[in-house]
């Protein structure tokens, strides 16, 4: 009995920690595709001499970013804070807007 008693414990904690981790997956997820696209405008302006027009004007809002593979690598950690902050700051304003 000591055992189940323990293991109910232990599942209620991993819900509760999942619950809260889930939380914040609109967040994760709008971060990690704008700092891909971030990443690869930059794969693409140096392989291929695409989007500089772009990336000039995104550099102008991400400090750091440029059309190299450093600032893809820095646009990409950008990208992703602010898709991380848009995303839960959507996540909490959607719900009042839509009344749920």
């Amino acid at each position: 009995m000591y055992f189940h008693d323990d293991l109910v414990l232990f599942m209620g904690v991993v819900q509760m920690s999942t619950h809260k981790m889930l939380k914040s997956k609109m967040g994760i997820t709008i971060g990690v595709v704008w700092g891909v696209n971030l990443l690869l405008l930059s794969l693409m302006f140096m392989f291929f001499g695409i989007g500089g027009t772009i990336i000039g004007l995104l550099s102008g809002f991400y400090v750091g970013y440029s059309g190299t593979l450093l600032g893809g690598i820095v646009g990409f950690v950008l990208g992703f804070l602010h898709g991380y902050v848009l995303g839960m700051v959507s996540e909490y304003v959607i719900p009042i807007l839509t009344h749920k």
